[in-house]
């Protein structure tokens, strides 16, 4: 949803159609590889390969035209360099920022994460765009000056 409604604000030249895919192609393949909490270090060392494992196997049981398509997309997600990979990887860790922010900080007190923990993991995703990185600080002000973080 963040593709859609942000879009134009982003940059209304990049192609919202690629974007849209890729958000759809990566959040399909965690659903059968599972979404790995940023936080969990045991569940990222396995993170990749069962991801890739998911894609494979998801893809392969497609035409051959879109089982390309759909590989080269999730690989362009993965590499994270094309300014589209860039803006949905973004909007996929300002997701659960919000989900953190509906629930008072469940998921942040839950793991007894710090302000400054999140901030070290999620803000190197978010500078590449000054729209980008304001929302994202004005949703980590928001969560300090609550005290969930």
């Amino acid at each position: 949803m963040f593709v859609l409604l942000f879009a134009k604000d982003i940059d209304p030249s990049l192609d919202l159609m690629k974007m849209l895919k890729l958000a759809l192609i990566h959040d399909l393949v965690e659903i059968y590889a599972g979404d790995t909490f940023a936080f969990d270090d045991a569940g990222q060392l396995s993170k990749e390969d069962r991801e890739r494992a998911a894609a494979q196997k998801l893809f392969s049981q497609l035409p051959s035209d879109f089982a390309q398509e759909f590989t080269a997309l999730f690989e362009e997600y993965e590499v994270g360099v094309t300014t589209e990979s860039k803006i949905v990887s973004s909007f996929d860790k300002l997701q659960p920022i919000l989900q953190n922010l509906c629930s008072e900080g469940k998921g942040w007190k839950k793991h007894n994460l710090s302000w400054e923990q999140v901030d070290r993991y999620k803000r190197k995703h978010m500078e590449h765009h000054p729209l980008i990185l304001q929302m994202y600080e004005q949703l980590m002000m928001e969560a300090k000056e609550r005290g969930w973080l």
